[in-house]
């Protein structure tokens, strides 16, 4: 494993989940114990063991997490909403800008 890791929980209108932040140097990016869960060897990647949920795409990790835990759409308007095209115009530009 690598560096220690970091509690966090959501906020706002979301659901109150904990859930753990873990640091790894890049060399444990390539190790077997990530590369199981990311099989690119890179960051990031997701795991919600509670739901089967692996996951190692940032605009993948960032849709699922607001789709499952933004239950008052808060953080994203719902599909249907006027504002969802900008939304996701958005979202997207950032998962390939930042």
């Amino acid at each position: 494993g690598g560096g220690g890791g970091v509690e966090a929980a959501a906020a706002g209108g979301c659901e109150r989940v904990a859930i753990r932040i873990q640091t790894l140097a890049f060399p444990d990016l390539k190790k077997p114990p990530h590369l199981s869960i990311n099989p690119m060897g890179t960051s990031p990647a997701y795991t919600d063991a509670s739901r089967g949920v692996v996951m190692w795409e940032s605009g993948a990790i960032l849709s699922h997490l607001l789709e499952t835990y933004d239950l008052d759409n808060v953080y994203h308007p719902p599909p249907g909403h006027a504002l969802r095209p900008a939304h996701l115009q958005l979202q997207q530009y950032m998962i390939a800008t930042v």
